[in-house]
Formats: structure tokens, sequence, C-alpha cells
């Protein structure tokens, strides 16, 4: 039997609910409408705006940066360095060019001498990774010193692939001049002269003039617009190596994408160095109320402020009062009992109001009764208060208002069983016959019985719930203190989703002959 899905509760952000005209407040929410897909979100995605008093969505809010980091260095690095450096980690922090594993610093000698100035190991040294045992020296990386790594390897880059190719460009060009070609390329003035102008260019992260110099404004404009010149020996010396190669020496997408030069065969690969993190802060879009704000340090995992719905909003939790049914085959015309229960994080008594229409919208519309719609739900108290309160009462005695049939099931106008800061009700569907329409479109889309399908299928049951709360909580003055025995009002209200089922077909019993 497949793991069943079901039953799944959401909450409707108001975010989505932009009502046109006074006529559309008064209608129900309608889980199934293009709109919705957006608005649902489960409690534990949702943040709370106390000023609002309202939940927020991931779109809701604003997000504000608060610091940057490295993951594997926990080193917050400036905000002004961040541009400059690619939003990499300019330390000794490196990712594997293959399996994205961190890469260590390791010696290569296993025995290596010590400085006496210093008392750091003497070198070389080299990066390995312990995860795919790829190493820098393999390819001719190798650094004298252990720290430093992101300078050293700076420099090498420098060395081999940066100076070698403008000082390339840079003789082509003079080497392209109509009858001095000689005298250009071997005079030492001119050789000087190129030698001062490419001097500037050592670094990656040069001048704005780097690129431009030597060409022609039509060269330039091609390279703004995304063409790109091919020199066809580069090209051919890489065919000729993909001959020569197997399929697993030629470098992945994943791998070339994270390269800046984009190479084609693992033996081109470079360390990559590790990509920064961010702390963010939220606010509220509304009132620009902050929501969240995680600790400034970059080893602290705690928040100063961290406004989750799910310490201020109801929680609803669904199970199935009988258990001869299955989720994924709800019996149609068949009366389906669950149990609601509903659960007070709040520090105060609640009165919980529940409005559900008689039948749910869509094609296939299910009844639905909620037995006891009004109920009361107690604070969110220590347990020991609890545990106090039980053993002044009677021994086995049971709340008046909790009421249970004797068949099991639940009893009209009374709750099913409450608890210190929860209360549980009995909620009744019967689900309607699916026509054959439904059924030959369901198996010529491949789908075996029991099966959801894909996007919005119309046989799941989902009940739009209104939740209604009022409470009254200790009012507070502007100077933080209490003010005294007075108590303010609060009502809140959200429209719950829940899913609760899918239909399947209906069962035939064979007749007995008499």
């Amino acid at each position: 039997m497949p793991l069943s899905p079901f039953p799944r509760i959401f909450i409707s952000c108001p975010c989505v609910e932009a009502r046109d005209t006074e006529e559309e407040e008064g209608k129900t929410f309608n889980p199934r409408s293009e709109r919705a897909t957006f608005s649902l979100f489960p409690l534990d995605h949702l943040l709370y705006c106390d000023d609002c008093g309202q939940v927020r969505c991931p779109r809701c809010v604003n997000e504000e940066i608060v610091c940057y980091f490295c993951p594997s260095c926990l080193f917050e690095v400036p905000t002004a360095t961040v541009k400059t450096e690619g939003n990499r980690c300019n330390r000794n922090c490196f990712q594997c060019p293959e399996c994205f594993a961190t890469l260590s610093v390791t010696a290569v000698d296993p025995f290596p001498k010590t400085d006496e100035k210093t008392g750091l190991p003497m070198g070389p040294f080299t990066l390995l990774c312990n995860y795919c045992q790829w190493s820098s020296a393999k390819h001719g990386i190798e650094f004298e010193k252990p720290t430093s790594i992101s300078t050293q390897l700076h420099k090498m880059k420098t060395a081999n692939s940066d100076l070698s190719s403008q000082f390339a460009k840079a003789r082509t060009f003079y080497t392209q001049k109509g009858k001095q070609q000689d005298e250009l390329s071997n005079a030492p003035s001119n050789l000087s002269r190129m030698m001062a102008m490419y001097s500037t260019l050592g670094s990656l992260g040069g001048s704005k003039s780097k690129g431009s110099f030597g060409k022609s404004k039509t060269e330039e404009n091609d390279e703004a617009n995304g063409v790109i010149e091919v020199n066809e020996a580069d090209e051919l010396e890489v065919i000729n190596r993909m001959r020569n190669a197997n399929f697993e020496d030629t470098a992945t997408l994943e791998q070339r994408y994270e390269q800046p030069h984009k190479p084609r065969f693992k033996d081109d690969l470079l360390p990559i160095a590790a990509l920064l993190r961010t702390k963010r802060s939220k606010r509220c879009r509304a009132c620009r109320h902050i929501l969240v704000k995680p600790d400034a340090k970059v080893s602290s995992i705690r928040f100063r402020i961290k406004l989750a719905a799910i310490n201020y909003i109801p929680q609803l939790n669904l199970s199935r009062l009988t258990p001869t049914f299955e989720y994924l085959n709800l019996q149609p015309l068949q009366n389906h009992q669950y149990l609601l229960t509903v659960t007070n994080p709040l520090f105060d008594p609640i009165s919980v109001t529940l409005a559900t229409p008689n039948k749910t919208p869509g094609k296939y519309g299910s009844n639905v009764t909620i037995l006891c719609p009004q109920f009361d739900v107690g604070a969110n108290t220590d347990v020991w208060d609890e545990a106090l309160q039980d053993a002044a009462s009677a021994p086995g005695a049971k709340s008046a208002a909790v009421k249970k049939g004797k068949d099991g099931t639940g009893t009209a106008g009374s709750i099913w069983d409450s608890g210190r800061n929860w209360t549980a009700v009995v909620v009744e569907v019967v689900p309607p016959s699916l026509d054959k329409e439904y059924w030959s479109r369901h198996e010529a889309l491949g789908y075996q019985e029991g099966e959801e399908e894909e996007g919005d299928d119309d046989a799941v049951v989902q009940i739009p719930v209104f939740v209604r709360v009022v409470y009254e909580t200790e009012l507070v003055r502007e100077d933080g203190a209490v003010a005294g025995d007075k108590k303010e009002k609060n009502e809140h209200a959200y429209w719950y989703v829940l899913s609760v089922g899918r239909i399947g077909k209906t069962k035939t019993h064979p007749t007995v002959a008499p």
C-alpha cells in the first residue's frame, strides 16, 4: 500500500485576497481557484506580524542582508569586498572541482620539515579532496606555504593564463601591421612599450581597458552583443583531445558552469573558492515591522526576533475516527468521520468558531458537517498546572462538555475530547460518486486506482474551513507596563484548507441468495 499523503492542512495567506467588490468578501474561499494555488502554505512556513495581526507568507516580507560569511571558515566578509572577490571566500576555503566537497591543505611530503622561524611545516603543499581523492598536485598546482592559498592560486592564474594570453594578443596585433611586421615585433623599444602597457593587466580584476586594447570598434561591439571570436587552432586542439579521450575524461555541465574559463576536460578543472552565504532579516511589507532578525554573530544560530506563525495561530490536526476507510480510497456516498484537533499556542484561553460550507466547492462537491462548531480551548499554561487540576478533581472524572457516543461516534453539539490547550471535535464527510467521464479520463492518462493526478485532481476532497478566534489579553500601555485589571478583546480569522483524502470507486458487494 503506498504511503498516503493525506491528510494535509494549509492556511490561506491574506496577501492574495484582493477583493474587487464588497460582495466577494462574503463568498466561501475556493481552494481550487487559480488564485488559491499561490496562497496556500503549511503553518510552519508562515510568519506572523503582531502589529498587523495577520500571517505573512514569503511574498509578504522584505529581506535585508545582515552580513556575509564563509560557510567553511565562518569568517565574516566585509560588504565592500564582496563584489571585488566575486562573492567568494578569499582565504583558504576551496571546493573540489569534481564532486564539490571541501578541499583540505595537505603537505606533499608525509613528514614535512618545520621552519625554525615560523614553526610552520615547509612545502610544497597541495589541495586534497577527502571524498573523491582529487589532488591539485596531479594537475601541477602546488603551494609554497599552507596559508594564503587564494593569493598563491591567483598568482598562478595570472602568470599562466592572463599575462601569456595578453602578450600573445599584443604580439599578434603588432605583427599584422603591414610592411613593418618584423621591425615592430623585434624592436627592443617596441617590446619595452608592450611590457609597460600590459604590466598593469596582471590581475584578473584589472582596469576596464583590459579587453578593449588593440581591438577595433567592430570587435568590441561583437563582444558586447555576445559574438565571440573562435580560434580555429584551439578548436582543432580540443577536437583532437576529444578523439583520444574517454567520455569520463570530459567535464560535466555542472563542472563547467562553476569554472570561469569553461573547460571541456577534467584535467583543466581548477579549485573553486567557497561561495559566501548571508544572514538575512525579514520585515513585514505592509508596516515594516521586523519579523525575523538573526544574531549578528556568524557562529551563532540563534535569533533575536523570530515571529513564527505556529506560536500565534491555532494549529489544526486531522485524523480518521473510523479506522475502516482508507485516505486514498474514500467510498462514495458513505459517512466518513474525522477527528479535528485544535491546539492553542497562546497563554490565554480562546473561543473558536468553525464555519464550512455544506458542500465543498468544485465539480464534485462533498457534504461536510462539523458536529460542534463552537467551543473553547484552554490556555497554553505549564504542564504542572494541568497535573494539579487533575489531582484536585475526582479520580476518573471528565469534563461535562466531553460527550462521546456509545458506539464510538461523535454527538451533535458536543466536543469529542479536550486537554490542557487542545480540543477535539468530530467532522463528518460524505463524498459524492464520480462519473464515468472522470474515470475514463483518469485511466487514459495512465493512472491506477488510488493514484493522484498531477496538478489539481477533482477527486481530492478539499474542505475550506473558516476559523474565527476570540480571546482577551492584558492591556499593555505604551511604556510596556500592564494597565491593572483591564483587558482588551482580540479577534482574528483565517481560512484553512483540509485535504482529507481521495474519492475512490464504489465497491460492489456480492448478492446473497435467500
